[in-house]
C-alpha cells in the first residue's frame, strides 16, 4: 500500500540580515547609515538655533537654564520656566474672555447747553369728539351705537358698572370713526376739537404763538392732537426747533385751554380735560401709555427736565446707531414705524403686536395702534373689540415683548428721555374769570353753532316744570348758566313738536350769553411747560476694556512672570527662521 504524505502549512520564514547575501547586507547598511547622516544633518542646526535663541533671549528663564553647568539648577529653573508659562497663558487666556464679553462702564455727566433745544409738545381734548362744531358727529355717534345694538340713552340694570357701559360706547364710537373708509381725514378733523376751538391763549418765549406751529395728527383714543414744535409742518417740510435760552414758567410754552362745554360738548365722555406729551421732535408718542392728564379748573407746571442716554452699538449691546437709516435686513414694523414717525422702539413694537398676536387671532386690527396698512379691516364692534382685549390680556400675562419683538424693533443706541413733575394749583381765580369771561373769542367759544343730545326720556318725563333757573339734569350743576337753560328750553320746544332730541340743534342768532365763573372752571385750564434749568445729563457707555487696554494687560502679564515683551516674540519668529534657512541649506548641499 503506497504511503500518502499528508501537507502541513508552511510558516513563513523572514529572512534575517544574516541570511541575507553579502551584497544586500551592504546596501541595508550602507542606507541605514545614509538616513542617520541625513537625520544628524538635521538635527544639528536645530539644536543650534534653538540653545542660540536660548542664550539670546530677553525671556530670563531660558538663557539662565541654557548657561549653568550643574544639572540640578538647569532643573530647577526648567521647573519655575513651566510654572510660569502655565500661570502666565491662564492670566491672558483669562483677559482675552473677558475682552469678548464686551462689557461696559457707565459714566454721568452734567452738560451746560444754552440756548437749549424746546422739545415737541403734543396736546389732545381727553373728548375726541365735538358735537358743538360739526352738526353731524352727534348724530353719526347715534347711529353707529344703535346699528350695534346698543342704547344711546345709558341704562343701568341692578348689577351694571357705570364706568363699563360708558366705556364700552365710548371704545366703539371710537374704533368705528377710525374705520369708516367713508370718513377723509377732514372729516375725521371735524368731528373732533380743533386747535383754534381749544386754544384761548398761547405764548411761546413770552411771545404769541400763531395756530401754524401746531401740527395735527389723529389719535383713535383721543382724536384730534397737536403737537407743538414738531419736526415737520402740516405740509410735511421739515422746520427748525425751537430754543430757549432762560428757564423757569415765563420762558417755555403757556396756554389757556378750552375742553368744551360741560353738559353740551361732553356726551359720551368720562373725564374733561387735557392730555400732555413732552417727546422728541418728530417723534410720534404712543398717547395710551405716555404723557400726563390735566384737568380743568387747574393752572399746572409742567417742569422738564433732560437726560441723554449714549449706548454702545454691536458687539456690546443690540441697539442701533442709525435706527432710521432702512437696512435691507430691517422688518416690515422697522419700516411701518418709519413711514409715520421717526424711529421709536415702542411704536415700533405697538406695530409688531398688531402683526403678530392681534390680527391673525381676530381677523382685524387694534383701532389704538396707528394703522400703517389701509387694506387692514379694523376692529370696530363690540365683539371684535373684545377679542382685542383678550388677545393683549393673554400677551401680556403669558408672553414678553421684547423677546417677540425685539429682533424686528431694535433698541435706538442714542435717546433723548424727557422727564416731567408737575404742580398745580386753582385756576381761574373769580377775579380773572369775571375778566376772561369778556374776551369775545371765549364767549363764541361758550356759544357753540350745535347742540346734541342722546336718545333719553329725561325731558319728557320734566318737560311740565320750569327750567328758568335749573340747569339741564345732565349738564354742568350750575345755577348761573343762561346758556344752559337756553339750551333745554329749546330740546323742550322741539320735544313738544314732536322733534326728536336727538338731532342737533342750531342755536338762535341772538342766544350768546357769557358763562359764569363756574362754567368758566369746568371748562378751562392752563399749562406751562418750561425747563428747570438748562443743563442735562449725559449717561454714556464706553468699553469696560479697549483693544489698548488688552495688550496692555496682556504685556503686563508676560513681563511679570516671563520677563518677556512682545519684542520676545520677535526673537521666537526669528529662530524660526534661522532653522528654515539651514534646513534648506543643507538639502540644496547633498
Amino acid at each position: 500500500m503506497d504511503k500518502h504524505k499528508v501537507a502541513t502549512p508552511s510558516k513563513k520564514v523572514i529572512p534575517t540580515l544574516i541570511d541575507l547575501p553579502i551584497e544586500k547586507k551592504n546596501e541595508i547598511i550602507y542606507c541605514t547609515r545614509r538616513e542617520k547622516k541625513q537625520f544628524n544633518l538635521i538635527q544639528e542646526p536645530l539644536k543650534k538655533c534653538i540653545l542660540e535663541w536660548c542664550e539670546n533671549t530677553s525671556s530670563h528663564g531660558f538663557s539662565n537654564m541654557v548657561r549653568t553647568d550643574s544639572w540640578i539648577i538647569r532643573i530647577v529653573w526648567l521647573i519655575l520656566v513651566l510654572l510660569f508659562i502655565g500661570y502666565c497663558i491662564f492670566s491672558v487666556v483669562t483677559i482675552i474672555l473677558a475682552y469678548f464679553k464686551y462689557e461696559v462702564v457707565v459714566s454721568y455727566k452734567i452738560v451746560s447747553d444754552s440756548p437749549s433745544p424746546f422739545p415737541a409738545i403734543t396736546i389732545c381734548n381727553l373728548n375726541p369728539f365735538d358735537f358743538g362744531t360739526d352738526e353731524y358727529t352727534g348724530t353719526y355717534l347715534e347711529n353707529v351705537l344703535i346699528n350695534n345694538s346698543i342704547n344711546p340713552s345709558v341704562k343701568l340694570s341692578t348689577n351694571d358698572t357705570a364706568i363699563l357701559k360708558v366705556d364700552e360706547i365710548r371704545s366703539i364710537i371710537k374704533a368705528h370713526a377710525t374705520a369708516d373708509k367713508n370718513l377723509t381725514s377732514d372729516d375725521l378733523k371735524k368731528k373732533g376739537f380743533t386747535i383754534d376751538t381749544m386754544l384761548i391763549s398761547c405764548f411761546y418765549n413770552n411771545e404769541e404763538c400763531s395756530l401754524e406751529k401746531f401740527h395735527w395728527f389723529r389719535d383713535n383714543d383721543f382724536g384730534n392732537c397737536y403737537t407743538f414744535n414738531d419736526l415737520f409742518d402740516d405740509n410735511n417740510q421739515r422746520i427748525d426747533s425751537l430754543k430757549t435760552s432762560k428757564s423757569g414758567p415765563e420762558n417755555g410754552l403757556k396756554m389757556e385751554i378750552f375742553v368744551g362745554v360741560s353738559g353740551i360738548q361732553d356726551v359720551f365722555s368720562i373725564k374733561t380735560g387735557i392730555k400732555v406729551v413732552i417727546h422728541e421732535r418728530g417723534v410720534r408718542p404712543i398717547l395710551k401709555y405716555d404723557g400726563i392728564e390735566v384737568s380743568t379748573g387747574v393752572a399746572a407746571n409742567i417742569v422738564v427736565s433732560r437726560t441723554n442716554f449714549s449706548k454702545q452699538p454691536l458687539p456690546f449691546s443690540s441697539c442701533r446707531k442709525d435706527p432710521e437709516n432702512l437696512l435691507s435686513t430691517d422688518s416690515k414694523y422697522h419700516k411701518y414705524t418709519l413711514s409715520i414717525s421717526r424711529y421709536y422702539q415702542k411704536l415700533c413694537y405697538e406695530i409688531c403686536l398688531q402683526y403678530e398676536q392681534i390680527v391673525p387671532n381676530c381677523q382685524c386690527a387694534d383701532p389704538s395702534i396707528p394703522i400703517v396698512d389701509s387694506n387692514l379691516t379694523i376692529c370696530s364692534n363690540a365683539k371684535s373689540l373684545n377679542c382685542v382685549k383678550e388677545q393683549r390680556d393673554s400677551f401680556d400675562s403669558s408672553k414678553n415683548i421684547d423677546e417677540v419683538c425685539g429682533r424686528f424693533c431694535p433698541d435706538s443706541c442714542d435717546q433723548m428721555i424727557y422727564s416731567t413733575s408737575i404742580s398745580q394749583s386753582s385756576y381761574p381765580t373769580d377775579y380773572y374769570s369775571s375778566i376772561l369771561v369778556n374776551q369775545n373769542s371765549l364767549v363764541d367759544k361758550f356759544n357753540p353753532a350745535n347742540e346734541f343730545t342722546p336718545l333719553t326720556e329725561q325731558v319728557t318725563v320734566k318737560k311740565k316744570r320750569t327750567y328758568i333757573n335749573e340747569p339741564y339734569p345732565i349738564l354742568s350743576p350750575t345755577t348761573t348758566s343762561l346758556q344752559s337753560n337756553n339750551r333745554l328750553m329749546t330740546i323742550f320746544f322741539n320735544q313738544s313738536n314732536g322733534v326728536q332730541s336727538s338731532e342737533s340743534t342750531t342755536k338762535p342768532p341772538l342766544s350768546k350769553e357769557k358763562p359764569g365763573k363756574s362754567d368758566v372752571q369746568m371748562s378751562v385750564l392752563m399749562i406751562s411747560t418750561f425747563y428747570n434749568d438748562l443743563q442735562y445729563t449725559l449717561i454714556e457707555e464706553s468699553p469696560a476694556m479697549t483693544l489698548e487696554a488688552l495688550f496692555g494687560l496682556i504685556g503686563g502679564q508676560l513681563g511679570l512672570f516671563m520677563g518677556a515683551s512682545f519684542l520676545s516674540f520677535m526673537e521666537i519668529l526669528e529662530m524660526v527662521i534661522n532653522i528654515a534657512r539651514a534646513y534648506i541649506n543643507n538639502k540644496n548641499s547633498k
